[in-house]
C-alpha cells in the first residue's frame, strides 16, 4: 500500500518500525495524520486519525476515488494505467487557492499548484521538457467533470481558461483563448500549442545555436487552436516581425500559406523541424538520436 500511495504522489513523511504516516490523501494539513500499518495480519492497513476512516487497499481505493468495490474492479480492469490520473471527486485545495467554474464545457477547474505529481513529471520527460522549463510556464490544475476528478498540466491563457493535458486527456477548460507571453519585442514568435512553446524553450537552453536565425528577444504567442487565428490575427499585425512555428500537417501548412500571402512580415519558419509533425516531435527524436549508442 505505501508503493501504490508514492505512485499517486503521497510519500511518508516519518517512518516508525511498520508505521508509515502520511499527509492525509483527504485534505490539506501540517501534522501528518494517516497512517499505514505494513505487514499487519499479514496485509497493510490504513488508518486516517482525522476521519476515524480505516481499512485495506481496497477500502482506501474505493474512498479515494469514490466508487463501490464493483465499480473499482472494472475500472482497474478497463484501464489500470489512466485510471492513476483520476483524483478523488472532493479536490484538495489549500486557503490561497480559489475554486473556479468554467461554463461551456462541463469541467471544473477545482484547484491549482505547482506540479508535483510524479506521474505528470514523468509526462513531461517523455515529451522532453527541461523542469525549469514547465515549472515556470505551467501548474498542476485538478479539475472535475461530471462527479469524476482529475488532475493534467495545466497551461494558462489570457482569459483565464486552462489548456490541460496529461498522457490520456488533451481538452480545456473555458473560456478558450490564445496565450501571449510579451517581452516588449517587436518581433515575435507563434506556435500552434504550449508543448510547442515549452519545447522551443528547452531547445533554445540545450541548444541555442541551431536557434540563432531567429531572434534573440521575441514575444510568444500560442494559438492554444488554430481556431483562434483569426482572433489573434489583429494582434500579430501589430509586430514588425511574425515568425511561424505551425505544425507540419496539413491544417498547419495551410494556414501558413495563407498567412504568407497577407504581408511579407509573416516568415515561415518549419525549415527549423523538417521531419517531424511539430516542434516537440522534434525535440524527442534528437533526445532519442542523443541517447542511440
Amino acid at each position: 500500500m505505501v508503493l501504490f500511495l508514492e505512485r499517486i504522489g503521497h510519500h511518508p513523511k516519518k517512518i516508525n518500525g511498520h508505521s508509515y504516516w502520511f499527509f492525509s490523501p483527504f485534505r490539506m494539513e501540517q501534522t501528518p495524520s494517516f497512517k499505514v500499518s505494513t505487514g499487519l495480519f499479514g496485509i497493510d492497513l490504513f488508518w486516517d486519525y482525522g476521519t476515524g476512516e480505516h481499512g485495506n487497499l481496497v477500502d482506501f481505493c474505493c474512498l479515494y476515488y469514490n466508487l463501490t468495490p464493483k465499480e473499482l474492479y472494472h475500472q482497474i480492469r478497463s484501464n489500470a494505467e489512466s485510471f492513476l490520473f483520476d483524483q478523488p471527486t472532493k479536490a484538495l485545495k489549500s486557503a490561497n487557492q480559489k475554486e473556479k467554474s468554467f461554463d461551456g464545457t462541463g469541467l471544473m477547474v477545482r484547484a491549482v499548484q505547482p506540479i508535483a505529481h510524479p506521474s505528470l513529471m514523468q509526462y513531461l520527460r517523455s515529451r522532453a521538457i527541461l523542469p525549469e522549463i514547465y515549472n515556470q510556464f505551467c501548474k498542476e490544475v485538478h479539475y472535475q467533470v461530471g462527479q469524476r476528478s482529475y488532475f493534467a498540466v495545466g497551461f494558462s491563457n489570457d482569459q483565464g481558461g486552462w489548456e490541460l493535458r496529461n498522457p490520456y486527456f488533451k481538452g480545456a477548460s473555458s473560456p478558450k483563448c490564445y496565450s501571449l507571453v510579451a517581452a516588449g519585442a517587436e518581433t515575435v514568435i507563434v506556435f500552434e500549442g504550449f508543448m510547442d512553446f515549452l519545447s522551443f524553450l528547452t531547445i533554445k537552453q540545450k541548444a541555442p545555436d541551431y536557434l540563432q536565425v531567429l531572434p534573440t528577444q521575441s514575444d510568444y504567442l500560442i494559438l492554444n487552436s488554430l481556431a483562434l487565428w483569426n482572433k489573434a490575427l489583429s494582434l500579430l499585425k501589430s509586430y514588425s516581425t511574425v515568425n511561424l512555428m505551425l505544425d507540419r500537417d496539413p491544417q498547419g501548412r495551410m494556414k501558413t500559406k495563407e498567412a504568407l500571402a497577407i504581408s511579407k512580415k509573416f516568415l515561415d519558419r518549419c525549415d527549423l523541424f523538417v521531419g517531424a509533425k511539430d516542434i516537440n516531435d522534434w525535440l524527442i527524436k534528437q533526445e532519442q538520436l542523443r541517447s542511440t549508442p
